[in-house]
């Protein structure tokens, strides 16, 4: 089985509020202090992932690369291709680690893609890379469970080659809005069953990649 995962959209101030209630049982993830994330998402040229993601199709799967960096740091050499797979509720990540410049010679015709040489039996041919999302997160676990909880702001759009820290970036979502996420694998413990009643939260079926190139289309931001 995989995990679970609810997608809640909430401002700023409701943030502190809900760290505040949770205090006693959150703890700071391995990760330690915030971080940025960036991804690069990949499609095929007639966007199905996208499709099949407004369209609900309930098993499906997206490939992107992803890497992290300290909010003042400079950027770093690991990436990690993914695959994740969705089937109904049910979800789970398929994971390889490269260089950073290994993606950036595929990405520009040089060498094998790593995309197609990490996940052969998944990635035929026909996706390229189609957008950068990043954003700042910060990551808790509850204590006594398997949930994690993750709290992203800061969201950006940008082309491909803001993956590899070239060009500009464009903000979406609004700058006061946070996407809280509980990632679990069963039910959610009585702190978080709680939480979401007395802030009355409910999860929406939200998508980094799909708004961000809706706002790309629209050029919000």
């Amino acid at each position: 089985m995989g995990r679970l995962e609810q997608k809640f959209v909430i401002d700023a101030s409701t943030k502190k509020q809900i760290e505040h209630v949770l205090a006693p049982w959150l703890q700071r993830d391995a990760h330690g202090d915030s971080q940025r994330v960036i991804s690069l998402y990949y499609d095929s040229p007639q966007l199905g992932a996208l499709h099949d993601k407004l369209d609900g199709i309930p098993n499906r799967w997206k490939a992107r690369a992803r890497r992290y960096e300290a909010l003042h740091g400079e950027i770093q050499d690991d990436v990690f291709l993914e695959i994740k797979n969705r089937n109904d509720l049910d979800i789970f990540k398929e994971r390889e680690r490269v260089r950073l410049a290994t993606l950036a010679g595929g990405l520009r015709g040089l060498g094998q893609d790593p995309l197609k040489t990490s996940f052969p039996s998944r990635v035929s041919g026909g996706l390229t890379a189609v957008i950068t999302v990043e954003y700042v997160r910060e990551a808790f676990l509850i204590r006594d469970s398997e949930v994690r909880l993750t709290f992203d702001s800061e969201l950006h759009y940008g082309w491909p080659e803001k993956f590899y820290g070239h060009g500009l970036s464009h903000p979406f979502l609004g700058r006061d809005k946070v996407i809280m996420e509980l990632k679990s694998k069963g039910e959610a413990p009585e702190p978080i069953a709680d939480l979401l009643a007395r802030f009355e939260l409910q999860s929406v079926p939200f998508s980094k990649y799909a708004l961000a190139l809706e706002c790309r289309r629209h050029r919000c931001g």
